[in-house]
């Protein structure tokens, strides 16, 4: 009894944090929109200030997308509420690239992207996010002047995309924990002390009804980064296409 009263606990404070920071970020998200329309009515237009506040705003819409589809897929009935829809694979991946690559810039990480897919498939909305989340990981835990490197390549019935960058040292004992809901690594937290732990989580939510193959590789050597050891962190996604 004493364990599940814990486990409640828990998952109420959980909760009323997601509660608080998605008003953080609504609120957030309405005054870079609302400053954006003031900088487009004037007559000279701060182009760079408007960058910036898209982007902003972007970002905000993310993480509130983030936590409400994490809530909806909890739903045992998501596939039946919801249609699919027929995408090319490299289209998403080339928006999630898109989207992260300003603050990508003010962070000075170059990010890259390689290769091309014509490969098609069929998604539930929540697909959307997806690459998002691996993007926006790499960048969170990324240190300034490294590189994110994002490889497309078509194999006979799937699309596989690779995303390498270097991020905290994942430990051998919290591999098997990096999709769990909350779970952060030591190092991890050592970099950026706040966080959820909804992004990887709700990532493999979303391989599993597409039926995505998901993996994770850590790659030595290790060095150290403002005191903290670091590594190359790899993610791969082998979407199944039908064409």
């Amino acid at each position: 009894m004493d364990e599940k009263i814990e486990f409640i606990g828990n998952e109420i404070e959980l909760l009323e944090d997601i509660v608080h920071e998605t008003e953080h970020q609504v609120g957030q998200l309405l005054f870079c929109l609302m400053d954006s329309s003031k900088i487009i009515s004037r007559q000279t237009i701060d182009f760079g200030r408007l960058e910036e506040q898209l982007a902003t705003a972007t970002e905000c819409a993310n993480v509130v997308k983030l936590v409400t589809e994490n809530a909806r897929l909890a739903d045992k009935d998501y596939e039946a509420n919801n249609e699919t829809k027929e995408i090319r694979i490299f289209d998403k991946v080339f928006r999630a690239y898109k989207q992260i690559g300003y603050r990508a810039r003010v962070k000075e990480v170059e990010l890259t992207l390689q290769g091309d897919s014509k490969k098609v498939t069929r998604i539930f909305p929540c697909f959307d996010m997806l690459f998002y989340i691996f993007l926006e990981n790499a960048l969170k835990y990324s240190p300034s002047n490294m590189e994110i490197e994002i490889l497309v390549q078509d194999e006979k019935d799937a699309c596989v995309v690779t995303i390498e960058s270097v991020g905290p040292k994942v430990l051998p004992a919290e591999e098997p924990k990096l999709t769990d809901r909350k779970f952060r690594g030591e190092n991890a937290i050592k970099v950026v002390r706040k966080g959820r732990g909804l992004g990887l989580h709700t990532a493999k939510k979303i391989c599993e009804l597409h039926d995505v193959e998901l993996k994770f590789f850590v790659r030595d050597p290790t060095f150290q980064s403002n005191g903290t050891d670091h590594c190359t962190f790899v993610v791969q996604a082998k979407v199944p296409s039908f064409n």
